[in-house]
């Protein structure tokens, strides 16, 4: 019962973010509003369904609102309709080939570092906005423009971006303190 419990309560959180989420997508990359909300109820219940992952999140990726405007532009709704549906064919087939597990020829260092990556390139253009600059569109310039920032005059956001740090890493912030824990 408390499984059951517990995966209500997470089904709950992720359906109130992924109802607007999917409603903003859908405005946002020019597809009518109830495409939004058909894809996020039927996205919740095929991962539901489906899913594999014993800890798997699914839902709506803003990420994918720029490519989804282009395919709509492109191609029209109708279009960008069926390019999904397509999509999620050759999704089911390569699924039900298994050939997902190539996948596990990639060295998992391969993928630790594009991921340390990205979150290096993250991190760059974050300083700036703490230290109350604007980050730059390419991760190089963030990195040129890091020394200038830094001897620059900071004012009230790097105090208040320097205490939210702080209270997350004391244990004060709603995360708790694992933002510092050391493993």
């Amino acid at each position: 019962m408390s499984v059951i419990k517990h995966d209500l309560l997470a089904s709950v959180v992720v359906f109130l973010i992924a109802i607007p989420l999917s409603l903003g997508i859908s405005a946002a990359s020019g597809a009518p509003l109830l495409a939004g909300l058909i894809a996020a109820v039927a996205g919740g219940i095929v991962a539901g369904a489906i899913g594999g992952a014993r800890l798997q999140v699914s839902g709506p990726a803003a990420g994918l609102t720029v490519i989804v405007a282009g395919v709509i532009g492109a191609f029209g709704f109708a279009g960008a309709a069926a390019v999904v549906a397509l999509a999620g064919l050759v999704q089911i087939a390569l699924g039900a080939s298994r050939l997902g597990r190539a996948a596990l020829a990639l060295s998992p260092a391969v993928v630790h570092g594009m991921l340390a990556g990205i979150g290096l390139v993250i991190a760059l253009s974050q300083v700036h906005v703490l230290l109350g600059g604007r980050p730059q569109s390419e991760a190089w310039r963030n990195l040129r423009d890091l020394p200038a920032q830094i001897a620059g005059h900071h004012g009230v956001s790097a105090l208040l971006g320097l205490l939210t740090v702080g209270c997350c890493c004391s244990g004060r912030g709603s995360s708790g303190s694992r933002c510092c824990r050391r493993r």
